[in-house]
């Protein structure tokens, strides 16, 4: 579900069920811009580091389970030495195929180029960003 670290949370899952499918998803905050976070959630930072809901997000009327505001930090702020992005996410997957005893999952050619088609026909079209 959730992590936190020191009262703020570094992670969070979402799901949505619909037609008898479901999507699960969720996010690991390392060294994310958090006023644009804040932003796409529709939050406002407060000056003692908690967040609320905007005015606008609390006016609008949404189906399913309204998410719960959580001040939140990246955690890349808690690392001595902090590593760049792709660093960190290759160590964390490497550690985390170790811990599962998994192997990691290298798309073949074919496959990446029909996900490159998918996003591009599918899900980086305004009509499925912008859905009513």
């Amino acid at each position: 579900k959730d992590l936190w670290i020191g009262g703020r949370k570094i992670t969070g899952t979402a799901s949505h069920f619909a037609h008898q499918r479901s999507l699960q998803h969720g996010t690991l905050l390392y060294d994310s811009c958090l006023d644009h976070l804040h932003g796409a959630l529709g939050l406002v930072a407060l000056p003692d580091g908690s967040v609320r809901l905007s005015e606008k997000k609390q006016s609008m009327t949404l189906r399913g389970v309204h998410s719960q505001p959580s001040p939140v930090v990246n955690l890349r702020s808690f690392l001595a030495e902090p590593l760049d992005s792709k660093a960190f996410f290759d160590n964390f997957a490497s550690r985390s195929c170790e811990y599962f005893q998994a192997s990691p999952k290298h798309f073949s050619s074919q496959e990446e180029s029909d996900i490159s088609l998918l996003a591009e026909q599918k899900y980086l079209q305004e009509s499925w960003i912008f859905r009513k």
